[in-house]
């Protein structure tokens, strides 16, 4: 069925307002589908979870980004200036745990809780190459 052109620049007016105000349209929280068409209650067809509906958490995307930018910048700092990049380190774990802490009511977005799944492999990759050149020191002082 073909939508008309005053449907199609309601949607457009609607999401640009709706981008304005700082949230974005619904989409699934575990998988990212666009649930624009879907009923409040439907679950999301991809992975049968239901729409949640709570607002976004305040800060959560600047959060997340500083979490990111934190954990790359350490990584090769960590040879040269170790303070700086344990610094980096913990600005990082305080977002981390200041984001956790503001989700009271609310939820995190399909692009954050990707954020937050790279910034877990940084972690781990940061640990490693620190047990790495700790080690390398140890044995070639």
């Amino acid at each position: 069925m073909k939508r008309s052109i005053t449907e199609s620049a309601r949607e457009r007016t609607l999401f640009r307002i709706a981008r304005s105000v700082g949230s974005t349209p619904p989409h699934c929280h575990a998988c990212g589908y666009d649930m624009r068409k879907r009923m409040t209650g439907d679950p999301c067809p991809e992975c049968d979870t239901p729409l949640d509906t709570r607002p976004d958490a305040p800060g959560s995307r600047t959060r997340a980004m500083t979490i990111l930018v934190c954990l790359w910048a350490a990584l090769p700092l960590m040879p040269f200036l170790s303070l700086l990049s344990l610094i980096l380190w913990f600005v990082a774990y305080a977002n981390d745990r200041g984001l956790r802490k503001s989700l009271s009511g609310h939820r995190l977005s399909y692009l954050v809780h990707q954020r937050l799944r790279l910034a877990r492999r940084l972690w781990w990759v940061n640990a490693g190459v620190f047990w790495a050149l700790m080690a390398i020191s140890w044995i070639w002082p």
